[in-house]
């Protein structure tokens, strides 16, 4: 059967350190108009040093396109604000009462940024591996991997099987780049873009194609990077879901890291897969075009509602002590009475930091 192991989830085992969050938050709320992965990469870039990292900054936008390009809070002359990539998506009316503060006082502007610009946390892994999260007002929760020296040039990795695992790749993943105070150190941020939820954020301690799973207090936590663990996760769903004393089933699950041939429907598949095992009756999808919107359909809501399971969908992030990540699909199932207090609390959630409600809806489906 599956291979049991020790999660360490970010925000339970995990905690932040408190003076490197503090000097981040200043450094988001300082320079409101740059991205979130430039503020990162340059705090680590000058080691932590806030006046190094906004000089740094600043003068990386003068050279890219001129003296036009205002970033710090008193010197911005619009009241703009950037998240991930590009500007935050604040609605009309709130954009035009900002305007009116913006140029009053430089106290406005610090209560305006300081309402935006929420919460910063850094969860120092080991050395050389950090993990970054930001709360920012219209975006959510967003976290970055940070490697340095060699995990940051690094992008080969070995499982405890000895099999040589390359590290999967996505179009926002910069080079590694130098340190510019103290040692010369490598450094490179690896973002994940879409809105993670904090409780979807684990770190293991080595890559294993076997299933690690741990269960405690009612939760059963599983991660899988193989097909053949994905298969060993759906038997003990199986086994799990009658179990009374269990209310709270995850599974973080990345096909296509062993499998790199996989093709995309087979990869939906697996995840419907672990919805049939949670809701007899659900129809597995042959086609991953079909998924959609299926499980949100009557015919796919009604044995959820017969099994007394609710499924909430999201994106995880995985990372590994030895430097490697993962941006996995996240499958979590709650029985109804659980699934819906966890709903109504992250309806507030979103509703508060000012997220539409469209983009929650693909979370839940009862």
């Amino acid at each position: 059967m599956a291979k049991k192991g020790k999660f360490k989830l970010l925000h339970k085992d995990l905690k932040p350190d408190n003076k490197l969050s503090a000097k981040l938050l200043e450094l988001f709320r300082r320079v409101p108009v740059e991205c979130s992965i430039a503020k990162i990469e340059h705090f680590f870039i000058y080691n932590f040093d806030i006046e190094s990292a906004i000089k740094g900054l600043v003068d990386r936008c003068k050279k890219d396109i001129g003296n036009l390009y205002h970033i710090t809070i008193e010197s911005a002359e619009q009241p703009i604000f950037s998240g991930e990539v590009n500007p935050l998506e604040i609605p009309k009316n709130v954009k035009a009462d900002l305007r009116q503060l913006w140029y009053r006082r430089l106290e406005d502007r610090w209560r305006i940024v300081s309402n935006i610009f929420r919460d910063c946390k850094v969860f120092k892994i080991n050395e050389n591996l950090y993990i970054v999260e930001t709360l920012i007002k219209y975006e959510g929760c967003k976290y970055y991997v940070v490697k340095l020296d060699e995990l940051a040039k690094k992008n080969i990795y070995t499982d405890d099987g000895g099999n040589k695992i390359t590290e999967y790749k996505d179009a926002w993943r910069k080079s590694p780049v130098k340190t510019r105070k103290g040692e010369k150190k490598w450094v490179r941020i690896l973002p994940k873009h879409p809105l993670i939820l904090p409780e979807a954020v684990a770190v293991i301690n080595k890559l294993t194609e076997d299933l690690i799973y741990e269960i405690s207090n009612g939760k059963a936590l599983m991660c899988s990077f193989s097909s053949k663990a994905t298969k060993e996760a759906i038997k003990l769903i199986t086994e799990l879901r009658n179990n009374q004393e269990i209310w709270s089933i995850g599974i973080w699950h990345e096909e296509k890291i062993y499998n790199r041939e996989i093709g995309l429907s087979e990869h939906f598949r697996l995840g419907e897969m672990c919805m049939a095992a949670i809701a007899p009756g659900y129809k597995v999808c042959d086609n991953w075009m079909e998924t959609a919107d299926y499980w949100k359909s009557p015919e796919g809501l009604k044995p959820f509602r017969e099994a007394e399971w609710g499924y909430k969908g999201c994106m995880g992030l995985i990372v590994v002590e030895n430097g490697y990540d993962v941006k996995a699909p996240y499958s979590s199932f709650l029985r109804l009475e659980e699934y819906y207090k966890w709903k109504k609390m992250f309806m507030t959630w979103g509703k508060l930091m000012g997220i539409p409600e469209k983009r929650l809806r693909t979370f839940y489906n009862l």
